[in-house]
């Protein structure tokens, strides 16, 4: 008989040496851990005959793996996007308490390997197989950080992550985000590192109780060589809030998944994403919203700005199922092309399996409007200010998503900073 297996490429053979060398240095389920590595293994990596990966294809655009950071030299703090956030540091993927700062009334700060031996946190393996990159984060990520919200806990003070690379390594964290009942918080993950083609690997799981709330901003501005593979899994039960916005600027490789489940009714989300490639950045927006139950609603806005021979990609689906009646959900994924040999592919789509709902999706690309680009340089705007204009306004929509003015004016300049750069 025939053999069709397929020859293991360097990265997928790399997966084994580089996973038995951590895992006696790991906390928490090593038999699950050694589950995760063993179903990435048999599936492989995934290519574009896995639909979900139709546009990127992980097998071939990861040719080898960096070998896993080691301890951290010194490290340089960039300046914190808001001042007088409570910092948290993660460095290399490691959990680093003398750059942190303590915790706050409200809010318990743990890292994850302590959370994983005292068994506060587990090691989970998705049934997917489409949710390598979090199969990937299960068998390899040994720290990171809980942050645990108490119920009817209000907590005003803004709380940055920030996730620090040193090395051109690959690293893996896991944060988890747990608020409970009636209680609110604001996070910033921020994601930076200037060290050549690192490769990171970065899961973040939302658990809301009920009546609670949570704004997030994700910020992904890692050096232009670097692999970025992220995903943001949130769980909401009745009447609780959520805010999200991805915000894409770095990075050779990026791919970010968003999962969202609504559990209890009469739930609001808001999903967002503001994206700026150059080059021949590659960055992918895979979103999976799930209405589980009735009564609730979501808005999911992205918007991009391809510049060079960058490829952007937004796959956006809404799921809403039988028992779902009463769903609200519009989806739009909107790009500006910036040369002839920027692209980007936009897949909205729905599924709909209840009869009382009222949900719509809208894509489009396309350049910057001709006419009011002459009336700028008719008024003796030069070009490339006149572009920043209107790039400013088409992406104007999106940064209302970020509810907190001094972060959306902070998000604002770093876009301007790139927009400037052109």
């Amino acid at each position: 008989m025939t053999n069709l297996s397929r020859a293991r490429s360097e990265a997928e053979t790399q997966l084994r040496s580089l996973f038995d060398a951590a895992l006696p240095h790991l906390a928490g389920d090593a038999a699950a851990r050694e589950a995760a590595l063993s179903a990435v293994e048999a599936a492989g990596l995934p290519t574009r005959r896995v639909e979900a990966f139709k546009y990127t294809d992980l097998r071939a655009l990861i040719r080898s793996l960096a070998p896993l950071a080691g301890a951290a030299g010194t490290v340089a703090l960039p300046d914190p996007l808001l001042e007088g956030a409570c910092r948290i540091v993660l460095v290399d993927g490691a959990y680093h308490a003398g750059l942190s700062s303590p915790g706050l009334a409200g809010l318990t700060v743990t890292p994850l390997a302590e959370a994983l031996r005292s068994g506060d946190a587990a090691v989970s393996v998705p049934e997917d197989g489409a949710r390598v990159i979090e199969r990937l984060n299960a068998a390899f990520a040994g720290d990171g950080v809980v942050l645990a919200v108490e119920a009817g806990a209000v907590i005003e003070t803004p709380v940055e992550v920030l996730h620090i690379a040193t090395q051109a390594a690959s690293s893996f964290a896991r944060v988890e985000l747990r608020v409970g009942a009636g209680a609110s918080v604001e996070v910033v993950e921020r994601f930076v590192g200037e060290a050549g083609a690192l490769q990171r690997n970065a899961v973040t799981r939302v658990a809301l109780d009920a009546g609670a709330s949570a704004e997030i901003l994700r910020v992904q501005d890692e050096n232009q060589g670097a692999t970025h593979l992220g995903v943001v899994d949130a769980q909401m039960e009745a009447e609780a809030r959520f805010g999200l916005v991805h915000v894409a600027l770095g990075g050779a490789l990026s791919r970010v998944e968003t999962r969202l489940r609504f559990c209890g009714e009469n739930g609001e989300a808001k999903l967002g994403g503001l994206t700026y490639l150059t080059g021949r950045q590659h960055g992918d927006h895979t979103l999976v919203v799930e209405h589980a139950v009735a009564n609730c609603n979501s808005r999911e806005l992205f918007k991009s700005a391809i510049d060079g021979r960058a490829k952007s990609i937004f796959q956006g689906k809404i799921i809403v199922s039988q028992d779902a009646q009463k769903t609200d959900g519009q989806m739009g994924a909107h790009a500006v092309l910036l040369s002839e040999d920027a692209e980007a592919v936009s897949k909205p789509e729905l599924e709909i399996f209840a009869d009382d709902v009222v949900c719509a999706h809208g894509a489009t690309v396309g350049a910057l409007d001709d006419d009011l680009l002459f009336y700028l340089l008719a008024r003796g705007i030069p070009r490339k200010e006149a572009e920043r204009l209107l790039l400013m306004a088409f992406l104007a929509e999106a940064f209302e998503l970020i509810e907190n003015e001094a972060l959306r004016e902070a998000v604002g300049h770093l876009i301007e900073e790139r927009l400037s750069a052109r």
